[in-house]
């Protein structure tokens, strides 16, 4: 089985400061399974909106990233390595992501984040 949890976070200064509303989400699935995990953002300006995927070994890596405007498409950002297991999709107010064919590769803490002015923060997911 994998396990893919979900929690909340926030940026301040320096430190991530986790904040549990209730329990955290916990999905446990099989092998070869198809996975989409949401995060609301409510966006009315322009933003980048990425969403990163963090392991015990590893600092937080950057899973996809996409720029946001309410009346235009929205575009990959150039920076990150897309891959056709992860697809990222955003619209006014939530962000998707979706992983095909999990494997243990796969476990980890989900989560999205919105840069907007010079400063990121962290969404419930």
């Amino acid at each position: 089985m994998i396990c893919i949890s979900v929690l909340i976070l926030l940026f301040h200064g320096i430190d991530f400061l986790q904040v549990t509303l209730g329990f955290p989400e916990t999905l446990i699935l099989e092998p070869g399974a198809n996975v989409t995990i949401w995060c609301q953002h409510n966006q009315m300006e322009p933003a980048y909106i990425y969403w990163f995927k963090h392991t015990n070994r590893s600092v937080p890596d950057q899973l996809d990233c996409q720029f946001y405007q309410k009346y235009s498409s929205t575009s990959s950002c150039n920076s990150v390595n897309q891959s056709d297991q992860v697809v990222m999709s955003v619209n006014s107010q939530n962000t998707s992501l979706t992983i095909a064919a999990v494997n243990h590769t796969d476990s980890g803490l989900y989560y999205c984040g919105v840069w907007q002015s010079n400063r990121i923060s962290f969404r419930n997911a």
